[in-house]
C-alpha cells in the first residue's frame, strides 16, 4: 500500500509538472504571437505618427492629379565658412573662431548662395555682442545657435534653414 501511495503521489507530481510546463510554454507562445501582431501593426501606423510621408505617386497616377503628388524634400548642408570675430569683453580682447554649416531643403540652396554675404554679416554683427561668460557651456552655445537660426531665417523668407551646426568653436585671447 505504501508503494501504491508513493506511485500515486509521483504520478500526481508528474501531472502537475507537465501542466505547469504546458501552461508556461503556451503563455510564452501566446506572448510571442501578441508581440508579433503588435510589431506588425506598429510598422503600419507609427510612420504616420512620426511625420513620414507617403512615397511619391507612380507616373500613371501623376497625370491625373499632379497637385496631389507628395514628394519628400531632400535636405542638404551648406558651409557658411569660418568666422573670426571679437567678443564684447571690456577687460581683455577675446576672439571667437567658429565654422557654421546650415541644413536646409535643396530648393533653399540658391537663396542661401545669393544671400551669402548678408548671412555672414548678420552672424558677425550680432555674435560680436556676446561675451565669454554668455557663450560658456552647452546652454550658451545652444542659445547662440538658436539666435543664428532665427536671424538667418529672417533673411531667407520664404525659404528657411532647418538646423545650424557648429563645426568649429574656439574662444581665444
Amino acid at each position: 500500500m505504501a508503494e501504491e501511495n508513493e506511485s500515486e503521489i509521483e504520478n500526481e507530481n508528474e501531472n502537475e509538472v507537465a501542466k505547469g510546463k504546458g501552461g508556461t510554454s503556451r503563455t510564452t507562445i501566446l506572448a510571442g504571437i501578441i508581440m508579433l501582431i503588435l510589431g506588425s501593426l506598429g510598422g503600419v501606423f507609427i510612420p504616420g505618427f512620426i511625420g513620414c510621408t507617403e512615397p511619391a505617386e507612380t507616373a500613371e497616377n501623376s497625370e491625373d492629379a499632379p497637385s496631389e503628388k507628395r514628394v519628400m524634400a531632400k535636405t542638404i548642408t551648406y558651409d557658411l565658412g569660418e568666422f573670426s570675430l571679437n567678443l564684447k569683453d571690456p577687460s581683455t580682447m577675446r576672439i571667437l573662431q567658429m565654422s557654421i554649416v546650415v541644413e536646409c531643403e535643396s530648393d533653399a540652396l540658391v537663396e542661401i548662395e545669393k544671400r551669402h554675404a548678408q548671412i555672414r554679416d548678420v552672424v558677425i554683427m550680432f555674435t560680436s555682442e556676446y561675451t565669454v561668460p554668455s557663450l560658456a557651456g552647452l546652454e550658451g552655445k545652444m542659445n547662440l545657435r538658436d539666435e543664428v537660426l532665427m536671424r538667418i531665417n529672417a533673411i531667407m523668407k520664404p525659404h528657411r534653414v532647418e538646423r545650424i551646426y557648429f563645426t568649429k568653436f574656439i574662444i581665444g585671447k
